[in-house]
């Protein structure tokens, strides 16, 4: 309890806008002070974004947190990103809490691979993402944002996190799908709300194994297989 004390005290801004202590090569970064066990896991909870900020304002190359009893860093030199992602990505692996909390959403899926298997399926998927390819979803994708600007003409307020997520969503059924569901309730838009809800940043459930029997973990397993349904449903009709 004592030492926690101290690190708080010796690693936290004397305010929201003082610029926090550099570190110092050979010791543990500097960060924003915790408590036992929980670490900075309800600074985060409570803001994310306002958290991040705070760790971005330290005056050093990796920044050193705890959020959901584990250590954390972040790296603001390109050099070290770069070490970490792409010379020595080998040596790095995701963190137990990514994988315990997406595992069985996106089990297999590029996001978690690692290693050999990682680079085999970038390689695979990258003809995809070339920038010929990207040109050619550039008019459809002005057309949607087009038209959802459109609707929100005359309304009196617009929740954007919503919007951007449903945009995304129609954005990647028609350049993924071809399939349009603009403009008519959909199983896809309302399961992917539900998944997108489950693991917002600044929730516990996002936190947690989705095996874990949460109220929020029951709806977004309800809504993963209404989104396999419905996706294997559209794909079937696509290859008859």
């Amino acid at each position: 309890m004592a030492a926690e004390a101290s690190r708080m005290s010796d690693s936290e801004p004397a305010d929201e806008t003082a610029k926090p202590p550099r570190s110092t090569p050979g010791k543990t970064p500097p960060g924003p002070g915790g408590w036992p066990l929980a670490g900075n896991t309800v600074q985060y909870l409570r803001d994310p974004v306002r958290f991040t900020d705070r760790c971005g304002r330290y005056d050093s190359d990796v920044v050193a947190y705890s959020v959901g009893g584990g250590p954390g860093f972040m790296l603001k030199h390109p050099d070290y990103v770069e070490r970490v992602l792409v010379t020595d990505d080998s040596d790095y692996v995701r963190a137990s809490i990514i994988r315990n909390a997406l595992g069985q959403l996106a089990d297999g899926g590029l996001f978690l691979l690692e290693g050999e298997e990682w680079s085999a399926q970038r390689t695979a998927l990258q003809p995809s993402f070339y920038r010929e390819r990207v040109e050619t979803y550039a008019e459809m994708m002005s057309r949607f944002a087009a038209e959802r600007a459109d609707d929100w003409q005359g309304a009196e307020t617009v929740t954007v996190s919503e919007e951007m997520r449903s945009l995304t969503l129609e954005v990647l059924a028609k350049t993924l799908l071809d399939v349009d569901i603009r403009g008519r309730e959909s199983a896809i838009r309302d399961a992917a709300a539900t998944i997108s809800e489950r693991f917002d940043a600044g929730t516990v459930s996002a936190f947690l194994p989705l095996w874990v029997p949460t109220p929020a973990n029951r709806r977004c397993r309800r809504a993963l297989g209404q989104f396999d349904d419905v996706i294997d449903d559209d794909v079937g009709r696509g290859f008859h």
